[in-house]
């Protein structure tokens, strides 16, 4: 499990308190707002994609229930992102 939550990758590994549960590790790690983990997603999009605003704002849109293509493609981030990046 945690090979998969990590992906194997040493930086991430070295972060897990092993005084902790996994599940304890996870919330502190990814999902507190001061968690060293916190804004890897967002990292990674700008250091591995060229127009990251745009993926930003469809993940965006997927997590705030929006589930169909259309209701994907008319939040009004999404829209704004695909404008800038003309």
């Amino acid at each position: 499990m945690l090979y998969g939550i990590t992906g194997g990758i040493p930086e991430y590994i070295s972060r897990i308190d092993v005084n902790k549960s996994l599940d304890d590790n996870i919330v502190v790690l990814f999902f507190d707002e001061s968690g060293r983990l916190f804004e890897e997603p967002v990292n990674l999009l700008k250091q591995e994609l060229r127009e990251p605003a745009s993926y930003h704002s469809t993940i965006s849109a997927i997590t705030s229930e929006s589930s169909s293509m259309n209701d994907i493609s008319t939040k009004p981030d999404w829209r704004s992102a695909d404008a800038a990046t003309r």
